[in-house]
């Protein structure tokens, strides 16, 4: 279990030793501690050996692929980009270098993301107990989307719309309910909306008919003809609650520029809205996946707390105690008490088990 903690307590540490001045985005100028923890992150989330809910799962697909030529496997799964990762494991490193891969993408995007944040390892932190512990080593294919939805997010902080669509497209070749973020980047500006909602509807269609139509329909009947339920649910959806509503009544404290807080504000009540669609699907199941691509909102808005709603430095220290308890208790909750925690517990390590 104590693994689990290693980035945790590294983020903490930094959280309270660095001066919290932004570094430089370009990943060859990362400090010694920002590789520490991204090799860190890389080799914990890749190198896991029978570690998360769908391990076996993940497991048998590579399995199930015979010898296929990966040429032809791309033509074959297109639009499955991760599947073409599972061609490359079967011929060179099996489920360990499917993992690795993904875990590398992952990193890359949340790391990225939390560098574009006033308080960089307090974003970090944030993410430790859920995004990391549990998507990243629990939903790999789902957290390969998030990861470049992270990076589209990271593109968007910079002003970067084009680059933002881009990458959620990539994303979305991976899972394909990532396209369900798409449609926001209109609210990026008050200019141009009516072009770039017209941009995007016609993305949206093309990618759908290439991609998306059998997934969608494969959807609709797992997720809501046959309801599923997720335990948990409801407790993940009220941690975005909780800081969307602190972000929507103190947003004029918050310091961003009028098109990032347009699309911000937009992003926190479009998951709002997913949250109220509990109250009319019966599956959990299919509000908790798509739930998933909204945690990034936790890391935008605790990591800028301290600094929007503080201005001493005592009061600023004061509620960055209080997020690094507030998310050391998510953690040490989840893997106490959970009801598939036993499926992370004890962590093992691919080198050291055979």
């Amino acid at each position: 279990m104590l693994v689990y903690w290693f980035p945790f307590v590294l983020s903490l540490f930094m959280t309270l030793y660095t001066n919290n001045k932004k570094e430089k985005k370009k990943f060859l100028n990362y400090s010694f501690s920002w590789k520490l923890l991204f090799v860190s992150l890389v080799l914990m989330i890749g190198l896991r050996y029978e570690v998360g809910g769908d391990w076996s799962t993940y497991n048998s697909q590579i399995d199930n692929i015979k010898n296929i030529d990966l040429i032809d496997g791309l033509i074959k799964y297109r639009g499955q980009f991760y599947q073409f990762f599972n061609l490359l494991g079967k011929k060179w490193g099996d489920i360990y270098l499917v993992n690795t891969i993904c875990a590398f993408i992952f990193t890359i995007g949340l790391l990225s993301f939390c560098r574009t944040q006033p308080r960089p390892w307090l974003a970090v932190l944030v993410s430790v107990p859920y995004l990391v512990t549990v998507v990243a080593m629990g939903y790999t294919r789902q957290s390969v989307a998030i990861g470049f939805v992270m990076l589209a997010l990271a593109a968007l902080s910079d002003g970067h719309v084009y680059r933002y669509i881009f990458w959620v497209l990539i994303g979305a070749t991976f899972h394909k309910t990532a396209i369900i973020i798409l449609p926001l980047v209109i609210f990026f500006s008050e200019k141009q909306i009516i072009i770039r909602l017209f941009m995007v509807i016609i993305i949206s269609l093309i990618f759908y008919g290439l991609i998306f139509e059998d997934f969608m329909s494969a959807f609709i009947k797992i997720y809501l003809q046959n309801p599923v339920q997720s335990d948990g649910t409801i407790i993940r959806i009220l941690m975005n609650i909780l800081p969307s509503l602190i972000f929507l009544i103190f947003i004029r404290r918050f310091n961003l520029s009028l098109p990032l807080k347009n699309f911000w504000i937009w992003f926190v009540l479009s998951g709002l809205s997913l949250s109220g669609l509990l109250l009319f699907l019966e599956s959990s199941t299919a509000i908790d996946r798509m739930a998933l691509y909204w945690l990034p909102l936790q890391i935008f808005i605790w990591s800028r707390i301290p600094d929007a709603l503080s201005n001493s430095a005592y009061s600023k220290f004061i509620w960055i105690m209080f997020i690094s308890l507030y998310s050391g208790l998510i953690l040490l909750t989840w893997l106490l008490f959970a009801s598939h925690a036993y499926m992370w517990i004890p962590y093992k390590f691919y080198p050291f088990m055979f």
